[in-house]
Formats: C-alpha cells, structure tokens, sequence
C-alpha cells in the first residue's frame, strides 16, 4: 500500500479530532521526569509520539501502552543510551535539550530527512552550557551536563529550539534564564510549552522572549493527563467540507493556545462557512474566493492552506513561508506541483507562495506523496474535489494514522495500488 487513486467524491459527516502531538510530545517528556506515575490519557499512536515515547525509555523511564494511553513510570537514573528520533524533528530537538539536562553521553539517529534538517543553532547553544557534540546532522553524539545559567538561542529557525530548553531547564538544578532572539517563529508552541509545564507544576517567569524558571523546581504529578485535539490535522477534514459537502470536527478546544487554531478564520477568510455549534465545528461546502495569509505561525497548514486557495476565485498569496523548504520534505515545490496537479498555477519567491486558482479543468492528475504527512493528506483532500494520483500514502502514520479510514469514513472513494 503506497499509492492511491483518489476519486472526486463528496465527502460528509463526523469526526474526531486526533490527539495534538504538540501536547503529546511535551506531557510525555514531562511525564518522564516527574515525581511519580503520570497516566497520559488519549496520546494517540502516531509514529513521531512514538519516537519521543521510545526515546524516553530508552533513557530509563517505563513506559507502557493501553490502547491510546501511555502509562508513565518516570526516569529514577539516567542512562546512556542510543536514541532513534524517527522523522520527528520536535522528538530529535526536545530531546537533545533534555538528555543534555540530564547528563551523559547519548547518541541521535533519525530517519528520511531528519539527518539533515539544521541544528547547528541548538547545539551552540548548547555547547555554551558544557554540552559538546561531534557534528550537526544525524548520527549525532553529545557529551556532558547542562549548567545553570543564562542561555541564548534564535527564534527565527524553529521554536522547537526553544522549547527543547524550557522543558530542560527544570532537569538542571540550577536558575535559568531563556532569551530568544530574532523573530520568534510559530510562536504559539512556545504557548503549548508553557501550558504543559504549568499543568506539571513548573513555574516560568515570562518577560516578552525572556524567560526565567527558577531553580529548585521539577515535574511535579497531575496523576493524570488528558491530551486535547489537534488543530493542525483538524484543517484536513474541515477544509473537506469546504471543498465537497459538509463535514463536522468534534474534539477540538475552542479555547487552546495550539496556533493552527487560527485554521478557522484563515478558512473563512477564503469563504469557508465554518460554524460552531454544540461544542464542533461543522465545515459547509462553499464559494471560494482568493484570500492573503500569512503562514509563519501556521507552517504546517501551509499545504492545505494552498489547496483551498487552489479552488478558490483569483490569485492568493501566502507569505511567511520560507521555512517549508526545510520540513519533511521541500514543501514549497510539493505545494507548486500539487496545486498543478488539480489546474491551478503557482510560483514562489522562496519565501512567498502566489497561487492562481483553477484556471482549467483537471481530472486525475498526479503528485508525489514525497514521504511527507501532510503533503499526502493535502493532496487526498484535493483529489476529493478533482481527483488525483498521490504517492508515499503511508506516511499518513507519521501524524495521523487513522486518515485514510476517516476519509472512508465520509464517503471518500480511492484505490490502493
């Protein structure tokens, strides 16, 4: 099962959000290095949750599964060890930060482009504190234990960075203090971080990009924990209603600090009727019209985010989208070739996205999947509304596991060959 023939088809009826993997990550790590047993509720059974759950075991916590649940026996003493981050790059910098707070000598391997996507900034980072390390790319091998201290790092690559060294400050003993500088990307993960760390009992002081945990502090219980719904991968099945018919999104916090949250009103400014009501969002069939957005803090809808504007009336543009050249795969040349592929036209400056809605007809044309989650599940959503041919379908497990059942599920036809 690797490719799929996908068959224009009106999609409706219901769904359910699957768990965030933005909380997942964090409440495992959390969980991991907390005072006593966390039951993490509904963490789903996505292969980059599974890296970081894998990767936390092999560090010396116990970690078992019970259905969608993990149950959390936390670390008692370090160990050095071999990590495999998979293709999860927030599994890979989170972690790094972490097995550097905790002390010792740990080896990263990854998988598809993970070896390759830019760490350099994190690792001077944290090298500053006494950590060193033998490269950049994966395999990577790190060596020593974090200080206390004062610690600078640019925000303008991946706020993951950040993150990594909040969720580690706790684990160093010692007073912290955080400065991001440059322009803070996908800010609002910082947000989800800082939430997880609360809920665990970790103060942070937050003065704008500074941040300041005291020392002393560490994880304390919640007992247990439940993981919200994901808004990142919510976008698919609303931007399907959208598109064909008429699709409600049940299990999504209203009030979450996730940014992809803001998929709502990007979605309505291109037209989408998206309603409210009875605690889901239910997404109607609409008349689409060109829209500009601004994508910096919502990387990764980014591609579905061009497939609606690929059916939308008029030329859109989308800005602030440089950085999806270094994500799973080049995601601005798969969203040039996808919106291609169902009639539309699209260029990019390399930091821009200019995309022409359809301006002719197309039935059946094919993209590659490019191993890439979210391109697959962009192009799936496409073909309802036109039909298409799509590679790599398996990556789907990398985030969400169960899409192509869900897609069934609303009355989405495809073939598998």
């Amino acid at each position: 099962m690797n490719t799929a023939i996908i068959r224009k088809s009106a999609l409706f009826g219901e769904v359910k959000a699957v768990p965030s993997k933005s909380y997942a990550h964090r409440i495992l790590i959390c969980s991991a290095f907390s005072d006593e047993q966390v039951r993490v509720n509904g963490a789903g059974s996505s292969a980059d949750v599974i890296a970081t759950a894998n990767c936390l075991s092999a560090m010396g916590a116990k970690i078992k599964t019970d259905g969608n649940d993990f149950i959390v026996t936390p670390v008692k003493r370090t160990k050095n060890c071999v990590f495999n981050c998979g293709e999860s790059g927030s599994t890979l910098r989170f972690m790094l930060s972490v097995a550097a707070a905790a002390g010792g000598e740990f080896t990263f391997t990854g998988e598809g482009r993970l070896p390759y996507r830019p760490n350099g900034d994190l690792i001077e980072t944290l090298a500053s504190g006494g950590v060193t390390a033998d490269g950049e790319g994966l395999p990577l091998k790190i060596k020593g234990k974090l200080k206390s201290g004062n610690y600078t790092i640019d925000g303008g690559k991946s706020s993951q960075y950040a993150t990594g060294l909040l969720l580690a400050a706790p684990l160093i003993g010692g007073d912290v203090r955080i400065e991001i500088t440059g322009a803070l990307n996908s800010g609002n993960y910082i947000d989800v971080t800082l939430d997880v760390m609360k809920l665990f009992g970790v103060k942070v002081l937050r003065e704008g990009n500074s941040f300041f945990i005291e020392g002393g502090q560490r994880y304390i219980s919640p007992k247990a924990v439940t993981v919200e719904g994901d808004w990142s991968n919510a976008a698919f099945p609303l931007a399907a209603g959208i598109l064909t018919g008429e699709v409600k999104v049940t299990g999504l916090n209203a009030e979450s600090v996730q940014g992809d949250r803001a998929i709502i009103d990007i979605l309505r400014l291109f037209g989408g009727d998206i309603e409210y009501k009875n605690g889901a969002y239910i997404a109607k069939k609409s008349p689409l019209k060109c829209a500009e957005v601004n994508v910096e803090n919502v990387i990764d809808a980014a591609p579905i985010i061009s497939v609606i504007a690929a059916f939308a009336e008029g030329k859109s543009v989308i800005s602030g989208a440089g950085r999806l050249k270094l994500k799973e795969s080049d995601r601005l040349a798969a969203i040039i070739e996808l919106v291609s592929a169902v009639g539309g036209k699209a260029v990019t400056d390399g930091e821009t996205l200019y995309i022409e809605g359809r301006t002719k007809e197309i039935s059946g044309g094919a993209v590659s999947g490019r191993n890439d989650h979210r391109i697959v599940m962009s192009a799936a959503i496409a073909g309802a509304a036109s039909g298409i041919k799509v590679t790599d379908i398996e990556a789907v497990k990398k985030s969400y596991p169960a899409f192509f059942a869900d897609y069934s599920g609303l009355g989405g036809v495809f073939d598998v060959e």
